[in-house]
């Protein structure tokens, strides 16, 4: 009888540890694809954050109605912005300002209907000028 009780304590003790085992590897396993999860998460957040392809509430004009968005772009020296609105980075533009862009910029009028055609350059009055000096 001893024996049998025996053996009977010792299946049920190697059957609480292969329970106890298997919680634990559950836990382990849950705890591994919750951290997956999460990482995946970041990864994909990060991602987007790099591809965005529109412009965030710092680079808008808080009243659309004064100035113009290049008021707002311009200082926000931020590449993502550049590249979304004109395809090239901060780095870029302004090598295209020291190459002259910004002396003819200065010295011509973009042609519109509603000016007057012979009249002298206002460089003062357009938003992009202010911002170069």
């Amino acid at each position: 009888m001893d024996e049998a009780f025996f053996l009977l304590n010792q299946a049920e003790q190697e059957e609480e540890e292969a329970d106890d085992e298997l919680q634990a590897s559950t836990i382990a396993t849950a705890a591994l694809i919750f951290i997956g999860a999460e990482e995946a998460h970041l990864i994909r957040a990060e991602h987007r954050r790099h591809n965005r392809l529109y412009l965030v509430r710092s680079e808008l004009l808080s009243n659309p109605r004064i100035g113009t968005p290049w008021q707002v772009l311009y200082p926000s020296r931020s590449d993502r912005a550049f590249i979304t609105t004109m395809g090239f980075n901060v780095i870029a533009f302004d090598e295209i300002l020291a190459s002259g862009f910004a002396e003819k910029w200065l010295i011509e009028s973009i042609p519109r209907t509603d000016t007057n055609f012979g009249g002298a350059p206002r460089p003062g009055g357009r938003s992009t000028a202010k911002r170069w000096h």
